[in-house]
């Protein structure tokens, strides 16, 4: 899921969001690392 919230974060679609840290930085990371191999495509309006 922190892997996708970083896509879509990312992909501009998604503008107004707060976050709370959750997850140790190591997790971070490995969810970057994924986040990398991931795409996104907002909705149409």
């Amino acid at each position: 899921m922190a892997a996708l919230s970083m896509v879509a974060g990312a992909s501009g679609a998604v503008t107004n969001i707060k976050t709370t840290v959750l997850i140790p930085i190591t997790e971070g990371v490995e969810a970057a690392r994924k986040a990398a191999g991931l795409t996104y495509r907002p909705p149409r309006a």
